[in-house]
């Protein structure tokens, strides 16, 4: 933490010799959807109000003309003290996400700079608590979304490319007012226009820039930027459903040869008639209908005892296709046979969802442009929507994933 106690302004009537005593803190950690709401009722005015309990929407639209914030009590520590800062007010909120974060991280992060009228130092130990996991550590999937300015959010189309990266910058605009005076309080405060901004780095596998991004930006012939509105989406934790499983029994009692395993119209190289667990998980985590990470294992080994197969990550909580097998290549027994099973149907999951809406104006700048696929970096800002009548909104909402 860092502060300033305003010692060189100027002495005011009524005031005393000090001008505006703040503290700023910054705070970086993982992401928990219902802890940025928390956070925007410290810098954006706008009100956050739950509806619904299970899908429920949790929305908070910025409201430009107000100014009624709640101040949070921010807690920090570090290697030897802990601070404390009471009446603090969130002065700029940064979101950032990377696809290409380790699996063990979250691919999205928060950054947080609080301003308040001072720190406490509270001693070298402490009660706060911190996130324990990430929202999106797992089963992550963040999606961007445009179209005309009409077009309600949930109607946008999925931009067509990958989206790598993406990083939102709201600068609220908060601000201490002086203190001394008789009608001062310890939460005063005001604030300046608020400006959010954005950028991204995508990747689009086929087509051309004009095509992807028509209508964004302005050109010769329209250099009025029209703008777009647009949603990015981030996928949560799961608050309900059920993976799928299914089982592979050998009946028959086989002495040799293979069997092949086909998942959604691909089929894996031969497998032994005695694999093991791990030996079906590796080779299915090769189809590119599955993908690594994608099922886990356990059982075995063939063919005395059955494996069990449970679909997670991208093929989590979801009724899957069940597996077929071709047992032509097992010798020995009598009439030997690989039979797969449904022996837990799977269930499509209630996620935790933040889309991000507002309407941009935008710059498309090409990186690497290529018959196979093309990078660009996208810049921009978001602007006030009429509809919303606001210049973003944000919300968490729990709805069955698509």
């Amino acid at each position: 933490p860092e502060e300033d106690w305003g010692e060189l302004a100027p002495s005011q009537p009524t005031r005393s010799t000090y001008g505006v005593r703040q503290a700023t803190m910054p705070m970086r950690s993982v992401v928990r959807f219902e802890d940025i709401m928390r956070i925007l009722e410290s810098g954006i005015a706008g009100g956050v109000v739950p509806t619904g309990t299970n899908p429920y929407t949790w929305t908070y639209t910025a409201d430009n003309a107000a100014d009624t914030l709640t101040p949070k009590t921010i807690e920090d520590v570090d290697n030897q003290l802990s601070y404390a800062m009471v009446g603090a007010f969130a002065q700029r909120i940064r979101l950032s996400f990377d696809a290409l974060a380790p699996a063990s991280a979250s691919p999205w992060q928060l950054e947080v700079t609080w301003i308040g009228r001072d720190k406490r130092i509270l001693g070298t130990a402490s009660t706060a608590v911190g996130p324990v996991s990430a929202e999106t550590a797992m089963g992550h999937l963040t999606r961007m979304f445009y179209g005309e300015i009409g077009t309600a959010f949930a109607s946008l189309a999925e931009v067509a490319t990958a989206l790598l990266a993406f990083d939102i910058t709201i600068e609220t605009g908060v601000v201490l007012r002086k203190q001394g005076g008789t009608t001062d309080r310890a939460d005063s405060h005001g604030r300046a226009k608020l400006a959010v901004t954005f950028t991204a780095l995508v990747e689009q596998i086929a087509g051309t820039k004009a095509t992807l991004w028509d209508g964004f930006e302005g050109d010769a012939v329209n250099p009025v930027i029209p703008g777009k509105r647009m949603r990015i989406q981030a996928r949560g934790g799961v608050l309900s459903g059920t993976n799928e499983i299914q089982t592979l029994t050998m009946p028959g009692g086989p002495t040799g040869g293979t069997f092949t395993l086909t998942f959604n119209a691909v089929t894996t190289p031969a497998i032994p008639y005695n694999a093991t667990a791990a030996d079906v998980q590796r080779i299915l985590q090769q189809l590119s209908t599955i993908g690594s990470g994608n099922v886990v294992c356990a059982g075995g080994p063939l063919p005395g005892t059955p494996i069990t197969v449970t679909f997670r990550g991208a093929l989590g909580y979801a009724d899957v296709a069940l597996m077929t097998a071709s047992s032509a290549g097992l010798t020995g027994g009598t009439t030997p046979t690989l039979t797969p099973t449904t022996t837990t149907p799977g269930v499509a999951g209630v996620y935790k969802t933040l889309p991000i809406d507002g309407r941009v104006e935008v710059d498309v700048i090409p990186l690497q442009e290529g018959a196979g696929s093309s990078r660009y970096s996208i810049q921009g800002r978001y602007v006030k929507d009429a509809t919303l009548a606001s210049t973003i909104q944000i919300a968490v909402v729990n709805a069955i994933a698509t």
